[in-house]
């Protein structure tokens, strides 16, 4: 594992804290605190902000990976994340981080973990299957 694979790896380890997801919202969210669809309830209900100039309202689950877009001040965040991603098994307990049991917490961090390490491992073997082309295309010269 390079240097920026364990970056990505810790940084989305990290956004499993409510807290996390909601400090990447930096006060860019389209809606303010006073509308059900408000930064906290979407870090509540698991997303993270990826937006940009272009879409300024671009969210992402820490856990299932679907990204959003295109929501309205008044969407239920929680409703949406179930709806459009219903295998989510972190949407699928639909509890606040604190109402989560200990037991809860470690299963998904360890879903999670596991997640990640076969992506990982998922970019090697592209990896080694490009290289082994390339060997067997040599021999062949």
């Amino acid at each position: 594992m390079n240097d920026s694979d364990f970056e990505e790896f810790q940084y989305k380890l990290n956004l499993m804290l409510e807290k996390n997801r909601l400090d990447s919202f930096n006060n860019k969210w389209v809606f303010d605190d006073s509308k059900p669809c408000n930064a906290k309830k979407l870090a509540e209900a698991g997303f993270y902000y990826t937006g940009t100039e272009e879409e300024p309202d671009f969210v992402q689950c820490f856990f299932c990976d679907k990204q959003l877009v295109g929501w309205e001040e008044e969407d239920d965040p929680w409703q949406e994340h179930l709806h459009r991603s219903p295998q989510c098994e972190f949407a699928k307990h639909n509890k606040l981080e604190m109402e989560l049991t200990l037991a809860q917490f470690i299963q998904l961090r360890e879903k999670l973990v596991m997640k990640l390490f076969k992506k990982w491992m998922s970019k090697r073997d592209e990896q080694f299957e490009w290289m082994f082309k390339m060997i067997n295309e040599l021999k062949r010269r």
